[in-house]
């Protein structure tokens, strides 16, 4: 076999000067020199264009240079920059066409994301690789997998698992087969939601954002007295470029049972419309639409409901718009209109309402865990507990307070002022607890005497 003839960049005279005893810095631009003395005019041409006017800049404690093979080698920590990429790895062979191989502890830090593995193969002109025993992390969202495909800003893993959960051993994540992240967001096969690394509920595949938590899966347990202990989830997944679709359940161990359905469409980056439906076993449905528009910021619903508890109010209509009044104060508009019998069509007429109420509200965000509403409303009808009869005025506070560590107590309260007295129409109070990657809440309802405790996922 015939003998390479390395010659060592590790005395400085030869190449550069060093940086300090036992590591210095090398650049391509003399990597590139020494190539175009050893190749014909044809292959020198070819080496430019793998780096394309890329400056790289290798710091390594030992290197080599083969000029046969025309391969640089790098051992005792190596770093490799090319603009805004950093890799870093226990040893390096570098060759001409770009590739490099990193093995020992490996890191590879891009502009899109940032991957720790085993073992890395990676192409400096196509920027592509692989990287194996892989934990990762990309705006917030945390990763690991068996493998890891990089393919410019993209990845693909399998065997992989992620969560938001930043605890070294976490809470809760998703387990799944595969994953790809791609144009900010993360695409996952079908796989399980696993607590304390036990495997809770199966999961159907996933399109979830990368930088924003919304559409992120909404789960909660807990007690309660209309459900005993219940189960929710819910999820949203894209259609297409300007629509999505979206769904959950609540499920209680007395037998109570909710399904909920959306479809959400956005014509452009400043309009929203959905459509919710929800069915509950024991309360009745609910059909709900909205527009949205962020620019003018506000906000118009209306809705439908069929109650088989209240049998005072069986059908109910409803509609309510809010609108920006200062920068931390938004003015509401509703009408509420209640009949002796369900609703069945949109077109169908219904008659004199039961009951009905009108008005308007304020309501003052004094930060971002407090706020006040105010408002004048007018009611008749039997309203029960909600609304005196005639004008009155209603005072609200919703917040939390007395926060000290992971725990804070919560209130939120609503009073009616009539001309002959007044009426309570929300009276709660709550207990909160950080619990890192979730949240746990134990209420109590002074008016309704029930108590309530609800577990809930924080993202």
């Amino acid at each position: 076999m015939k003998e390479r003839n390395m010659r060592s960049f590790s005395e400085p005279a030869r190449i550069c000067a060093p940086t300090k005893a036992g590591e210095f810095t090398l650049w391509v631009f003399f990597l590139l020199l020494a190539l175009f003395f050893s190749l014909d005019a044809g292959r020198a041409a070819a080496s430019d264009q793998v780096f394309a006017g890329e400056e790289i800049e290798i710091i390594a404690g030992q290197a080599e240079f083969d000029p046969e093979a025309r391969v640089f080698t790098g051992s005792d920590g190596v770093e490799i920059r090319s603009g805004e990429l950093v890799i870093r790895g226990d040893e390096v062979v570098f060759d001409r066409e770009g590739w490099l191989e990193a093995t020992g502890e490996v890191e590879l830090i891009h502009p899109s994301f940032f991957l720790r593995g085993e073992e890395l193969l990676y192409n400096l002109q196509t920027t592509r690789g692989e990287i194996r025993a892989v934990t990762g992390d990309m705006e917030g969202t945390l990763f690991r997998g068996s493998r890891a495909e990089i393919i410019g800003s993209s990845l693909s893993l399998q065997d992989a698992a992620f969560t938001r959960c930043t605890q070294p051993q976490p809470d809760l994540e998703f387990s799944v087969g595969s994953v790809r992240v791609d144009n900010e967001r993360l695409k996952t096969s079908a796989g399980w939601v696993k607590v304390k690394g036990l495997r809770l509920l199966p999961l159907p595949p996933l399109n979830l954002p990368i930088r924003t938590y919304e559409g992120w899966p909404f789960i909660r347990i807990g007690f309660e007295k209309d459900w005993s202990v219940f189960f929710s989830g819910s999820l949203r997944y894209p259609l297409l470029t300007q629509f999505a679709v979206s769904a959950g359940a609540t499920v209680g161990s007395n037998g109570r049972l909710e399904l909920t359905a959306g479809f959400h469409w956005f014509p452009n980056e400043l309009l929203t419309m959905e459509t919710y439906y929800t069915w509950d076993s024991r309360a009745g449905e609910k059909a709900v639409f909205s527009l949205t528009h962020r620019k003018i910021r506000s906000h118009l619903s209306a809705g439908i409901t069929n109650n088989r508890e209240n049998v005072d109010i069986p059908g109910e209509r409803w509609m309510q718009l809010s609108f920006p009044l200062a920068p931390k104060a938004t003015g509401e508009l509703f009408l509420r209109k209640g009949y002796p019998h369900e609703i069945t069509g949109l077109g169908a007429s219904l008659g004199d309402p039961k009951a009905e109420s009108l008005g308007g509200r304020v309501r003052k965000n004094w930060s971002s865990q407090f706020s006040t509403r105010h408002g004048l409303v007018y009611a008749r009808g039997d309203w029960g507990k909600e609304y005196l009869s005639g004008w009155q005025l209603e005072t609200a506070v919703l917040g939390r307070l007395l926060q000290a560590g992971p725990w804070s107590l919560g209130l939120e309260a609503v009073y009616m002022w009539g001309k002959e007295g007044g009426l309570w129409n929300t009276q709660k109070v709550a207990l909160f607890q950080n619990l890192h990657c979730f949240e746990a809440g134990l209420s109590y309802d002074f008016l309704e005497e029930k108590v309530a405790l609800e577990i809930n996922l924080v993202w």
